[in-house]
């Protein structure tokens, strides 16, 4: 199903928020299995389509500031066009639009480049309101420009066609609302649709009859009518009056989304006609879902394809829509970065020999192997160990921790365990030196910052990100290896291509040349296939990947403690990029990723910042400044919407006398962070006890 870009940008707000207060130690419930659809869209495109958003919300904000300042009048818009590198306001009558806007003969039609510098569309917002708040993503024309309506310049719209695809784009519309950073105060009433985005927001309210909706036709009619003398007093429409240049208060918008086959609630008939009547003056539309007699206003068209067609301005588009399982997915993202779940990091149950059979999928020590940190030293007829062997109360007084993370991530763990993590992965210093080798042969796969892939085979010509979206693939499916089938579901092509590609990956590996054959081993003769008869595609041990070094000096840092396991620690961190880990994807790739059981592109920046919280607390503790500041920039590229990471770089700049940056970290990045344009968030308890314990902002 297609998805608007805003939907998207605020699923991925959303899901920020959901990791943000993540206790170290833990990861976020999985996505629920609804949500795999949106997910995969929001791999492809969401970045993509998060910055397009951004920018023409941006655009039409600041174009409002500049007409507020003018003292004119807003442009009556009609619909939104965004294009690659192009922005474009369709109007419903000629009107000008200051620079650097360019405008059509007719001026009718004016468009704007998104490589424009923000501080060139117009003043800074202040107190400006979007502008148009119901403007809503109808659909993607063949070309790839994706079309908004502004649903308040038209009134009255009219869904008709196919009755499915009519629901699904109704839902989208309700969820659009609900999300569209120019939405935010926008109140939607829903009878008899779209009441699966009811959880999106407290803004949605769902009626299941025309009969059981006549409070709100009567409410939003009495809204409407005072907002229509309101604009006649001060002689405006809603969209100028929006600039701030009117008055002082807010002009909200409101929608009516109405199922036909519902039945007509009490005054809607009147509710027609006044808002017909005062186009641009009611802050009001109605959308109905369906065939009713006698409705006014433009018609969207839904085929059996799936296209929207508004058949009076010429437009055919493939229509966005969400299905029922996919709103309720989107609600249980909105309810879960609310109320997140946090659950104890994966453990491959499978693992029952080498050093995996001892960790959980970050690389910690299974609980089975660990000890608490207040278990006494001859409580064991053996030595114990930790990566932090001091006092609790030191590391508390010294470092942005509690009490609850010094248990998480560094109990203490028993002699032989080290002994045994230790023997179970002999070439663990040598996979090291090779990767950070400038004459290493082997093939390296970087994951822990913008995905690369560096190889001694046959060079790539062209399609690179391609092939190195398809190494990820089979690195991430090393241990069993992935079957044909696997592969062709992944990527969605034939067998023929996954043959085809395939071969050309293991050209690209080329040869180990510790054992002279292939790095991807021919589908039979794979270990995992010689082992279960099941032809697969697996990579072997010569192929370096970071995340797998990463996870592998976590566990045996981890075994060793103290000083030594320390040091394995800031080794994992050399490791990390100078960005997200998985970021600079291939534009429309890696959708994939929505079906892994476990999220390894979620949860590795946390993993990141729970070792670097380790590194940054032993260093403040020894007073060695430069490894804690290190280790929490490390901690803020990897992981930077996580609420400890921020934490830990206000305690280090801190820590080094400056307090200032550290008091602004506190308030902007932290106390009043919004991900969503809203007000900020409630902090955690784990974030409310770590300002209390240092005394921080108390002035």
């Amino acid at each position: 199903m297609l998805l608007s870009g805003a939907l998207l940008m605020a699923l991925r707000s959303r899901r920020r928020s959901a990791y943000r207060n993540r206790p170290p130690g833990r990861a976020i419930a999985a996505p629920p299995p609804e949500l795999a659809p949106v997910e995969m869209t929001l791999n492809a495109t969401g970045a993509a389509a998060a910055a397009t958003v951004e920018f023409a919300d941006e655009a039409l904000r600041r174009l409002a500031a500049a007409v507020g300042a003018q003292g004119t009048t807003m442009p009556p818009l009609a619909a939104v066009e965004l294009a690659k590198g192009k922005l474009t306001l369709h109007l419903s009558a000629p009107a000008a639009v200051p620079a650097p806007w360019a405008g059509s003969p007719d001026q009718t039609h004016w468009h704007v480049s998104t490589d424009t510098a923000v501080e060139d569309l117009g003043p800074d917002t202040g107190k400006v309101e979007p502008p148009y708040p119901l403007l809503a993503t109808i659909g993607m024309s063949d070309t790839g420009e994706t079309w908004l309506l502004n649903c308040e310049e038209l009134s009255t719209l009219t869904i008709s066609g196919d009755p499915t695809y009519g629901r699904d784009f109704a839902r989208h519309l309700a969820a659009q609302l609900a999300v569209n950073p120019w939405s935010r105060r926008v109140q939607v009433d829903c009878i008899g649709v779209a009441e699966e985005t009811v959880a999106m927001d407290e803004r949605i309210t769902y009626y299941p009859t025309g009969a059981a909706g006549t409070p709100a036709t009567a409410e939003i009619l009495a809204a409407a009518v005072t907002t229509v003398d309101r604009a006649k007093r001060h002689d405006t429409d809603v969209s100028t009056a929006r600039t701030g240049s009117v008055d002082d208060d807010t002009w909200p918008a409101r929608m009516l989304l109405l199922d036909a086959a519902a039945g007509d609630p009490d005054d809607l008939e009147q509710l027609l006609q006044l808002v017909n009547d005062h186009v641009g003056q009611s802050a009001t539309s109605i959308v109905v879902a369906g065939e009713r007699p006698n409705t006014p206003g433009a018609v969207l068209h839904m085929t059996n394809t799936g296209r929207v067609v508004l058949q009076h301005v010429g437009l055919n588009l493939i229509a966005v829509g969400l299905t029922s399982d996919e709103a309720r997915g989107c609600a249980l993202v909105y309810a879960q970065s609310e109320t997140p779940e946090y659950v104890d990091t994966p453990v491959d149950e499978t693992a029952t020999d080498g050093w995996e059979a001892y960790t959980d999928s970050s690389g910690a020590l299974r609980r089975e192997y660990t000890l608490p940190r207040n278990t006494p030293e001859g409580a064991v007829d053996e030595p114990l160990s930790s990566l932090l062997e001091g006092e609790d109360e030191e590391y508390i007084r010294e470092s942005a921790i509690v009490q609850e993370d010094l248990e998480a991530l560094a109990p203490k763990v028993p002699a032989h365990v080290r002994a045994e993590v230790e023997e179970k992965d002999p070439t663990l210093d040598q996979d090291i030196a090779d990767w950070f080798s400038p004459n290493c042969a082997r093939p390296r796969l970087t994951l822990l910052g913008p995905v690369t892939a560096r190889t001694r085979g046959k060079a790539l010509a062209k399609r690179k990100p391609y092939f190195t979206e398809l190494l990820a693939f089979l690195a991430l499916h090393r241990k069993h290896g992935a079957t044909r089938e696997q592969i062709r579901e992944a990527f969605s092509i034939s067998d023929g291509k996954v043959r085809d590609y395939t071969n050309i990956v293991r050209d690209w590996l080329g040869p180990n040349s510790r054992t002279g054959e292939d790095h991807l081993p021919y589908a039979d003769k794979a270990p995992a296939a010689k082992l279960t008869g099941v032809n697969v595609y697996q990579v072997d041990d010569g192929l370096l990947v970071d995340l797998d070094l990463f996870i592998r000096l976590r566990k045996r840092g981890q075994s060793r403690g103290g000083a030594e396991g320390v040091a394995d620690l800031c080794t994992a961190l050399e490791l990390v990029g100078e960005a997200q880990p998985f970021s600079q994807l291939r534009e429309e790739g890696w959708a994939w990723l929505a079906n892994e059981p476990d999220r390894v592109d979620l949860m590795a920046g946390g993993w990141i910042a729970d070792v670097a919280l380790i590194v940054v607390t032993e260093a403040l503790a020894a007073g060695d400044l430069i490894k804690a500041r290190s280790a929490a920039y490390v901690a803020n590229r990897a992981d930077p919407d996580g609420e400890s990471t921020r934490l830990c770089l206000a305690h280090v700049m801190k820590a080094e006398g400056d307090q200032l940056e550290a008091d602004r970290i506190l308030r902007e990045e932290i106390c009043n962070r919004s991900d969503d344009g809203d007000a900020p968030m409630e902090l955690s308890e784990r974030t409310k006890t770590i300002i209390r314990t240092h005394g921080w902002l108390a002035s």
